[in-house]
């Protein structure tokens, strides 16, 4: 057969493939994103279990024996007061939306007034045209998938559970199905290489979000805007989301001052909260975040932005978090074959792939070469 029907042959299989995938994603999400966060917190609770093992006092590593258990209860006892935090207050910001939303309409009357237009919609109006209905329901929409994740959090706590279990017996699994020692080791190799540019992505993600987080409740309390705490909770998970999160982080606080009934002066409390939750997050994500991160992932933020909007479309929110640990895990693994290896190179930033992540990459063509020769 020649070499350009196989390519097409090649190519046609790859969509179809793609495109059984995406269905059986869609399909399977009740299913599957509860197993994608249980992998998430995994990766969390092992690299906090790392970093206290390293942790030695006169060269003994104290909590090397229980450092596992130590970081399920830290994970555990995060997520608890973080899931309190935003249940407790997204009821709250809900209770009070309509008088949230009634002050927003004596405003856009104040903006009709000044730019004397007589029939100036109101915000019901301007959300009816839309297709939304009210603050209440954006709110519903924002606030759901983290109900549901709450709603599955017995699914989740089973999911994690055996994640940690099943990373002791990896070893022996991989073992038994490569095919000699070389390949072996060249499988751990790319599996540690994944492991360590998530966690490492994880940790430094954590961390910028937490000083966001921290930076952007201080401003709000400051400022006087309500329900700062939350805010500055959903701001730390939306900045997981590239690009549009840290938008959306400053996007609703700021729109309440407009509307906050005890705020004197909406418009000046209005611009002060812009300049100043826009320099935080200006702060940390372009100036403090890279410094950390260096050039850790090496990915094309044409193919970020690409990924976000296929796996939004896909799982949502849940689907926006993820959607970089797939990408850095996408990259190696293509990496590693020479059939593959030019998509590596076109998602990533630089143009190179690191040749260290090779072991895959020949050990077939040298499988061939042995038994040709």
């Amino acid at each position: 057969m020649p070499q350009a029907n196989t390519t097409l042959i090649n190519f046609f299989f790859a969509l179809a493939l793609a495109a059984l995938v995406t269905y059986i994603l869609i399909l399977g999400q009740r299913i599957l994103v509860p197993v994608v966060i249980a992998f998430l917190i995994a990766y969390f609770i092992t690299a906090i279990s790392d970093g206290l093992k390293s942790i030695s006092i006169f060269g003994i590593p104290i909590f090397k024996p229980f450092s596992l258990l130590m970081a399920i209860l830290i994970v555990s006892g995060a997520l608890y007061l973080l899931g309190n935090v935003i249940i407790d207050n997204a009821t709250l910001v809900a209770k009070n939306a309509s008088s949230y939303q009634e002050n927003l309409d004596l405003r856009l009357e104040e903006i009709g007034v000044l730019l004397r237009i007589d029939d100036f919609p109101t915000f019901t109006e301007l959300l009816q045209r839309l297709g939304a209905l009210n603050i209440g329901t954006i709110m519903q929409a924002i606030v759901s998938p983290l109900t549901v994740i709450a709603g599955n959090a017995a699914a989740i706590m089973v999911y994690t559970a055996f994640l940690l279990w099943e990373r002791r017996t990896l070893p022996i699994k991989i073992a038994t199905f490569a095919r000699d020692h070389k390949q072996q080791e060249a499988i751990e190799r790319t599996l540690k290489i994944i492991g360590e540019r998530i966690r490492r992505y994880l940790a430094i993600k954590t961390l910028a979000s937490s000083l966001v987080s921290s930076m952007s409740y201080v401003a709000m309390i400051i400022i006087g805007i309500d329900f700062a705490l939350f805010w500055a909770v959903l701001a730390f998970f939306l900045n997981f989301i590239p690009y549009i999160g840290s938008i959306i982080a400053v996007a609703f606080p700021i729109t309440l001052t407009l509307v906050q009934p005890d705020i004197s002066d909406p418009l000046t409390t209005f611009l002060i909260a812009l300049i100043s939750l826009a320099a935080i997050q200006q702060l940390v994500g372009s100036l403090i975040e890279p410094r950390w991160m260096g050039t850790t992932l090496n990915l094309s933020p044409l193919f970020i932005l690409l990924s976000l909007a296929i796996w939004s479309s896909i799982w949502g929110v849940v689907g926006m978090i993820i959607s970089i640990p797939i990408m850095v895990i996408a990259t190696i693994i293509f990496s590693q074959f020479e059939g593959t290896r030019v998509l590596a190179v076109i998602m990533s930033q630089s143009g190179r792939v690191d040749p260290n992540h090779g072991g895959l990459l020949y050990l077939e063509g040298r499988h061939k070469e042995k038994k040709g020769s």
